[in-house]
């Protein structure tokens, strides 16, 4: 195979792991940003003041519970490992080619 066809393979590689970066991040932000509406829900009735002390301590148990439990699974760390592997594979794989 002539170098040039091997360097283009090795690009397209490069292209599509840069491409899963920016999913996995994109995805991130996604779910960041539900985070963020959810936590202002629970702000707006921690604020409430006919809730008594026990109650706002539910709700900060609640944020910590969601923050904990849904967001870190849901930012899909995995995948933001994955792509970052495959980044570095794919750089390395250009260099080689060089």
């Amino acid at each position: 195979m002539s170098k040039s066809k091997t360097y283009d393979g090795r690009s397209l590689e490069m292209e599509m792991a840069l491409e899963a970066g920016r999913d996995a991040i994109n995805g991130a932000i996604d779910t960041l940003q539900r985070a963020v509406k959810e936590l202002r829900y629970h702000l707006q009735d921690f604020n409430n003041d006919t809730i008594d002390a026990t109650g706002k301590a539910k709700r900060v148990n609640w944020c910590m519970t969601h923050l904990t439990s849904n967001v870190l699974g849901n930012c899909r760390l995995d995948l933001m490992a994955d792509a970052q592997a495959r980044i570095l594979r794919a750089h390395d794989a250009i260099k080689e080619a060089r």
